[in-house]
């Protein structure tokens, strides 16, 4: 990749969201996700996450991307929604479209 769009540096973590720290957090969200294993993100994004989810600006289509500010609560500074689809079990391609849909997402704020 070129110097002028710098690949980002991604880490993968398996932890409470509340604990990582970094410039943004990001959440691969499947279509029949209630995100009920991650307490706390409603409230530690001001309720953006629930509105959007609600209002239909963020569906968990492949791709789709809704970035909010992390309310101080949490140890990052945003949170990024990332669409992965259908469900978990796509498999491989499932993965590999949430890993794409994540570097791009860590580039277009800026990480």
């Amino acid at each position: 990749m070129s110097d002028l769009f710098p690949e980002p540096a991604l880490e993968v973590v398996a932890a409470a969201p509340a604990d990582v720290e970094g410039d943004l957090l990001i959440v691969p969200v499947f279509e029949d996700d209630p995100l009920d294993d991650l307490g706390g993100l409603d409230a530690a994004t001001g309720g953006e996450v629930g509105r959007a989810r609600t209002s239909g600006e963020f569906r968990p289509k492949p791709n789709e991307l809704f970035v909010t500010r992390a309310a101080g609560v949490w140890r990052t500074a945003r949170v990024a929604l990332v669409g992965a689809g259908a469900n978990a079990a796509d498999g491989e391609a499932g993965t590999r479209t949430s890993r794409s849909a994540m570097n791009f997402s860590a580039r277009h704020v800026n990480v």
